[in-house]
């Protein structure tokens, strides 16, 4: 038997937080979570975009005793690969300052509320005329609001109105490719179609209201931009008609952060219950509840998950009932809220996010594999093509979906490419040095 708790409350948290980088909301969600928060930094204006390498003092980090120069008192983590992954250690230290986090830095979960736009696909390989490309194997989007809340000088998509957004990242194989419900499935085979040209997966995401839950970020990696990685909750706003809401959604309380780190990240939970809110679209359109007749939910481990939904005057609370976090289930599929009413004025949460007009592009800005780029770089042309066959194989049927499979896999390429585990180590030496 399990407890479903209420709660939508305005209060400024966290309390006692002064440092400019850390995170402040005026709302918590039914999780316990902030609500849209935004950098101290941000009180005095939301526009204002914090540098976080230079209030963090680049986010150095020797001997693990993490000199951020006080940046931020809420004790943000550090997740990048060890010594103990000795491919990935070498790899991501490659072209990097020396003595900085090669990875992330970690706040605590979060939710956020705007909209939704796809970026690209992380391809776990690629061979073409211009030679081997290697990806962590997932799907980056960007959430744009029009008040920039946690948004850093290091993030640079925005939508075509101006907006600058926060990055959204989660692993294909943790997620959408274990899927079946239609939508998802529909998604999968866009992206997957032509990769690198995501227009088709574009149609059907771009511009969408979203509700994001997830671990708040920066990736030190990569410019020191924030970002929600990995994503514990995703909810996209479909369709929207007189009649009801249609949500696409999945749902966990685990996931891993990506190629230059290695934990597997869990949500605690209390009964390790995840819930989202869907607020009422204006003061006179109300939701009444969920429509089982048309609501399709699908679990991993099948069965292993329940779900419960609760009306209230402000909107209908979800909740999903999932095992421990290192049990790894996950659920999804699409929900269908009822409506009554008619929309006349947009409610408080709908008016801080405004629809965008015309559907607007985003401005997009890939994410690089610097990391991966480097690697592959300092082998000739035909270890390359060796590099990309042996990493074809070790993909067969398993993409690289936890720190210690990736680091397998990419080992034992480099194995099959050099010939010898003397040549491997002698190899990684070398790209370990390669620093700014």
């Amino acid at each position: 038997m399990w407890r479903l708790t209420i709660a939508l409350i305005a209060i400024a948290l966290p309390l006692g937080a002064q440092q400019p980088m850390d995170l402040v909301s005026e709302l918590i969600d039914n999780n316990g979570l902030l609500i849209n928060p935004h950098w101290r930094a941000q009180e005095a204006n939301r526009q204002t975009l914090p540098d976080p390498a230079v209030l963090c003092n680049g986010f150095h980090n020797e001997d693990d005793a993490r000199l951020f120069n006080n940046c931020s008192s809420q004790s943000p983590t550090v997740d990048e690969p060890s010594a103990l992954q000795p491919v990935m250690y070498a790899t991501c230290q490659a072209e990097h300052p020396t003595g900085t986090v090669h990875g992330h830095i970690n706040w605590f979960p979060v939710t956020y509320y705007g909209h939704l736009y796809f970026l690209d696909w992380q391809t776990p390989i690629s061979v073409n005329d211009n030679g081997v490309g290697l990806g962590d194997d997932d799907y980056d989007l960007v959430l744009v609001r029009s008040d920039r809340s946690g948004v850093t000088i290091g993030n640079h998509n925005r939508s075509t109105s101006g907006d600058i957004g926060i990055d959204v990242e989660f692993n294909a194989a943790e997620t959408v490719d274990t899927f079946t419900a239609p939508w998802w499935t529909g998604l999968r085979a866009r992206v997957e179609a032509h990769p690198g040209s995501w227009e088709s997966a574009r149609q059907i995401v771009d511009g969408k209201l979203a509700i994001i839950t997830a671990l708040y970020g920066i990736d030190n990696q990569h410019q020191a931009h924030a970002e929600l990685h990995p994503v514990y909750l995703l909810a996209i706003l479909d369709r929207d008609d007189a009649r009801e809401q249609v949500w696409e959604f999945f749902a966990r309380n685990w996931g891993n952060e990506g190629g230059c780190s290695q934990d597997d990240h869990h949500l605690l939970l209390p009964d390790n219950v995840v819930s989202v809110f869907f607020q009422n679209p204006s003061e006179d359109e109300k939701l009444v509840g969920i429509d089982e007749t048309t609501t399709e939910l699908h679990s991993r481990p099948a069965g292993a998950t329940a779900w419960r939904a609760i009306t209230t005057p402000h909107g209908v609370v979800v909740s999903f009932k999932l095992l421990r976090p290192q049990d790894h289930s996950i659920i999804h599929g699409e929900l269908h809220l009822q409506k009554t009413g008619r929309s006349r004025r947009p409610s408080m949460m709908t008016a801080r996010i405004p629809a965008p007009a015309g559907r607007p592009r985003l401005a997009r800005e890939p994410e690089t594999t610097k990391e991966w780029d480097v690697l592959i770089s300092r082998l000739d042309s035909s270890q390359r093509q060796l590099f990309a066959r042996a990493m074809t194989d070790e993909l067969q049927g398993s993409r690289m979906q936890t720190a210690a499979d990736r680091e397998q896999k990419l080992h034992a390429a480099l194995l099959a490419t050099l010939g010898s585990e003397q040549g491997v180590q002698q190899f990684l030496k070398v790209l370990a040095t390669l620093h700014h």
